[in-house]
């Protein structure tokens, strides 16, 4: 009876192990720098990843086992991948942060402006400042005019 409530154990323990995530050789926090790629070698094969916020940064599969990790804007999120049952095989931290020691920050009275200075000073599209506002409005207005116009050409062919 001892025994075969022994057996009984460790085979609740085997399955118990086999069903958590394995994340042995799987960092638990990446970082990469904006605009950059970083290479996430996976111990098994994913059948889905997400990115908490793909804003900050996004993942493009190579294969099943071969993720690229790119960063797009400063902050941290998380990347989950999981297995085709729908089991977690890695949860990681991502940090996006800025390129080099190169950034240079100008200050006018409350506005600021980023550069990155690598060789030569180029400026850094970073949300909050005044020239990402300009940006997104600027956007915001082509595409508004591609709408107007793809409706009154829509429109036009139908007469």
């Amino acid at each position: 009876m001892i025994r075969i409530r022994s057996l009984a154990l460790a085979s609740v323990a085997v399955s118990l192990a086999m069903a958590a995530p394995s994340q042995a050789g799987m960092p638990s926090d990446v970082s990469v720098q904006i605009d950059q790629a970083r290479i996430l070698r996976l111990d098994r094969p994913v059948a889905n990843v997400v990115m908490g916020n793909p804003s900050i940064a996004d993942v493009s599969l190579r294969d099943s086992q071969t993720a690229f990790i790119i960063g797009r804007t400063y902050g941290v999120t998380n990347f989950i991948a999981l297995d085709s049952a729908g089991l977690e095989i890695a949860n990681i931290r991502v940090a996006v942060s800025a390129t080099g020691g190169s950034t240079v920050a100008v200050n006018r009275g409350a506005a600021q402006s980023s550069y990155n200075c690598s060789p030569n000073c180029q400026l850094l599209l970073v949300p909050g400042e005044e020239h990402f506002k300009g940006l997104y409005e600027d956007i915001e207005n082509k595409i508004g005019v591609g709408i107007s116009t793809a409706g009154a050409e829509s429109g036009s062919e139908g007469e």
